[in-house]
């Protein structure tokens, strides 16, 4: 996904050096500033891809339970590969494929700074998550 959203950023921007990530602390669209805002009290640094991944798996897990109204794994999981359509804060539902991956988009950051957003508008459809990673193990 990460050499996707780079080569995509790269189509636009031929001579960028960018680097793919799940989470940046100068993002804020779709609510992201108050989840990072929230972080940074509570935490005392910026929320990270790490952190943003840790996020991420408890609201997953916590959504499906409620949601599945069931804690065994074989509900949760056919919740969560099924039907969930999971906030992660980042504008679109994230999904998962049927290779476990989660889709989502992925933010463009260029000399620690944030530049863009993938999948990139003009190059593919901006809701376009499968523009990002192998869809399925099948070649």
């Amino acid at each position: 996904m990460k050499a996707d959203a780079v080569a995509q950023w790269q189509k636009r921007k031929p001579t960028a050096q960018v680097q793919a990530r799940a989470w940046h602390e100068d993002f804020t669209k779709f609510a992201a500033g108050e989840l990072n805002n929230r972080f940074r009290k509570a935490q005392g640094v910026p929320m990270d891809d790490d952190a943003w991944a840790g996020w991420a798996a408890l609201k997953l897990l916590s959504e499906a339970v409620a949601r599945a109204q069931s804690t065994e794994p074989v509900r949760i999981l056919a919740y969560l590969h099924h039907e969930m359509a999971f906030d992660g804060q980042k504008g679109v539902p994230h999904t998962f494929r049927d290779t476990g991956q989660l889709r989502q988009p992925l933010l463009l950051v260029e000399a620690g700074k944030l530049v863009g957003e993938a999948p990139v508008p003009g190059v593919v459809d901006s809701n376009d998550l499968d523009s990002l990673g192998l869809t399925s193990c099948k070649q």
